[in-house]
């Protein structure tokens, strides 16, 4: 792999490959991009990344604040803050909230930006995960609450749960305190 990352590079990395990155990267980082939010319980979820964060963060808002010219962002998760707290190329890869309160969350990280992600339980509250939560191993999973003690996990984890490609083929209930394989 790496000797073909070098072929591509020495094939396109050329001085229109840097001023093509250099533009691109310039229009992703404007502070006047649009978010596009998801409404729960009342609040607006949005992650976002710019310039002094590249790895993102995860916020919200108000919906009186979102309409302002200079909405009021409380920051949930910084993924950048927490990737150098971890010692992780983390990239966030979304939340999942619990209705109807929205206190809880499961996050879902990547490791250097892979289709596999770590599921962490997150506590919107206290802004903390959820040390003996629902947490999982890297993998291409997926999870959904139905109360919150139990979710909907979708995960390759165990014997004979993988295609070959490595998803899940079943979907299981994860109850709180039990092993999800």
């Amino acid at each position: 792999m790496e000797a073909q990352s070098a072929a591509t590079l020495q094939r396109f990395g050329d001085a229109r490959f840097a001023a093509d990155r250099d533009i691109l990267k310039a229009i992703l980082d404007r502070p006047d991009n649009i978010p596009y939010p998801n409404r729960r319980a009342g609040r607006l979820f949005n992650p976002w990344q710019d310039a002094a964060h590249p790895r993102g963060v995860w916020r919200t808002t108000t919906f009186e604040s979102f309409v302002t010219d200079a909405p009021d962002w409380d920051v949930l998760i910084d993924v950048d803050a927490l990737a150098a707290k971890d010692g992780e190329d983390w990239v966030w890869r979304g939340g999942v909230t619990l209705p109807p309160a929205h206190e809880r969350a499961i996050a879902y990280l990547s490791c250097g930006g892979a289709d596999a992600t770590v599921l962490r339980e997150f506590d919107l509250t206290t802004r903390d995960f959820v040390p003996d939560g629902f947490n999982l191993a890297e993998s291409k999973s997926s999870a959904v609450w139905l109360d919150r003690d139990t979710l909907l996990l979708s995960s390759p984890l165990g014997s004979g749960m993988a295609t070959r490609s490595g998803y899940a083929r079943t979907v299981r209930l994860w109850r709180r305190g039990s092993d999800p394989l």
